[in-house]
């Protein structure tokens, strides 16, 4: 069995999963793709395979035939550098990461998962029902009414749905605007569906209900075009047989989404779909995104399959760079064990760092190199540096950590010049220069220099409003801009120019030092 390695794996053949494909891959990510071979008994492309002319897809003002578009999307992904398997995905394992993808003969390995293996519209088995010879599937007989509906061959000619629930009323309604009357067949003598949308399909004239009604067959017309011409309708009390001349039958009785082989491991509803999060393809497991039909039971169109498909390769590249891997400087020596950072009245109870704008979510120290993955501080015999703008507040003044030679912080007071000075001296994320055991914070040498400091800051305070008010002078886009940096890293960089700052530049560091005072 071969295993592969990928940043993406997606898992469908429709627009959906080629559209993700065609996204993933000019992103440079090498999307590698299952399309599935008879995969819940429809070829590669889903869907569309079974349908015809597919009106209904921007960008063919002449229509195409279903089969037709899927093999355009499948040139296209291939175009960009997805690499296609005609394998069916039968197992996942989404327990740990990298997640794996079982095929019968491949195993893969992949950071983001992206399922878009679609839904199967459940139809009914009867004489005449199915493909081929005497068969009139695709021939007046569909399972998408807003697909196929609008087709010559349904004009002002009688037509039936069959089903009882919401899509079956909403069905019938769409195609009186094409044919001469539309029949609502349902086996059972009441509705399932809302009462609102059973009144707007009751209320259309051009709709008629038989109850207690099962279609036991379908035959052609008298043309001899082998297109249907009329049903065979029996009643499922007394038994008898009438029928029913009609030149389109719709099923309506629901889809059956493609989610058996996630055995349960990304959240589905009660109907088998696939829950995402409002407004993105994300699910339950961080890294697994869905689109398409397997995801949507409400719209099951095309164009919405891969405008979904778009959103997913989206949403999967910015997890991939929310979780890259954390870059190492050189020089550096990242520790396994992390430090607890510790109050002064506590050594068992760990203090919280916090932001200075709430005090209820808690401020992310960023490393030197990156500024999108976080890193953890750890102990003193580590080369990793940060500084901790806020440990705790009390009594309305500032505290922060300092990491002592020992490997232990403990609390001082926290003012401008020090953070200029400390910063200075040790540029954020860069090993120091004059020793292992240096410590990253300048140590007062006695109790005058304190004093001393303690009288300058306090001038310097006293004019910390002002410039603060200044600020919001900025242009803000400038500032957005340069918020796109952590606070620290922004600092070290302002900190660490030869040149003379700008008066936005100056005006920025001052903000930044006051905020971590």
């Amino acid at each position: 069995m071969e295993t592969h390695k990928t940043k993406v794996c997606i898992v469908g053949s429709g627009p959906a999963a080629h559209t993700a494909a065609i996204y993933a891959a000019r992103a440079e990510l090498a999307p590698l793709l299952f399309e599935g071979w008879m995969a819940n008994d429809i070829a590669p492309g889903g869907q569309l395979t079974t349908t015809t002319d597919v009106e209904n897809f921007p960008g063919f003002p002449d229509g195409i035939l279903g089969i037709d578009l899927v093999a355009k999307l499948r040139k296209q992904s291939e175009r960009f550098g997805a690499k296609i398997f005609t394998e069916t995905v039968n197992k996942v394992d989404f327990s740990s990461k990298p997640f794996k993808l079982f095929t019968n003969t491949r195993t893969v390995l992949a950071e983001a998962v992206i399922v878009s293996t679609g839904a199967v519209a459940k139809r009914l088995s009867f004489p005449g029902s199915g493909e081929g010879a005497g068969g009139f599937w695709n021939r007046g007989i569909s399972a998408c009414a807003v697909c196929d509906g609008a087709a010559p061959i349904f004009r002002d000619k009688p037509l039936v749905v069959i089903g009882g629930g919401d899509s079956a009323m909403e069905e019938a309604n769409f195609l009186t605007r094409y044919g001469s009357k539309v029949y609502i067949i349902h086996r059972r003598d009441k509705f399932r569906a809302s009462k609102i949308m059973q009144k707007r399909a009751l209320s259309n004239p051009k709709i008629e209900v038989i109850l207690n009604g099962s279609v036991v067959e379908a035959y052609g017309d008298e043309s001899g075009k082998g297109v249907l011409g009329g049903l065979k309708v029996k009643n499922v009390v007394n038994g008898a047989v009438s029928d029913l001349k009609a030149s389109g039958l719709f099923f309506a009785i629901g889809h059956e989404p493609a989610t058996k082989f996630l055995d349960g491991q990304v959240e589905l509803d009660e109907d088998g779909y696939v829950v995402t999060k409002p407004g993105t393809t994300k699910t339950s497991v961080a890294g697994v995104f869905a689109a398409g039909d397997v995801q949507d039971k409400k719209y099951r169109q095309a164009v919405t399959a891969a405008g979904t498909g778009c959103m997913a390769a989206l949403d999967a590249e910015h997890y991939l760079q929310e979780i890259g891997s954390q870059e190492v400087e050189l020089g550096q020596v990242v520790r396994a064990t992390p430090l607890t950072v510790y109050n002064e009245v506590s050594r068992s109870t760990p203090v919280t760092v916090y932001n200075e704008v709430s005090t209820s979510t808690p401020l992310t120290v960023y490393n030197g190199a990156s500024t999108s993955t976080p890193f953890t501080v750890n102990n003193g015999e580590s080369t990793v540096r940060s500084y901790i703008s806020k440990c705790s507040k009390s009594n309305g003044s500032s505290k922060r950590a300092k990491l002592d030679e020992g490997g232990t912080f403990s609390s001082s007071s926290n003012t401008k010049s020090n953070v200029e000075e400390q910063a200075m001296a040790h540029p954020i994320g860069v090993k120091s220069s004059k020793g292992e055991g240096e410590n990253l914070v300048t140590k007062a040498t006695n109790e005058e220099n304190n004093v001393a400091t303690k009288t300058t800051n306090d001038e310097r305070e006293s004019n910390s409003r002002s410039r603060l008010e200044n600020l919001w002078a900025l242009n803000e886009r400038d500032i957005a801009e340069r918020n796109k940096l952590s606070r620290i890293e922004l600092l070290r960089s302002l900190l660490g120019k030869t040149e003379k700052l700008s008066e936005k530049e100056e005006t920025l560091k001052n903000k930044l030092i006051d905020e971590m005072l």
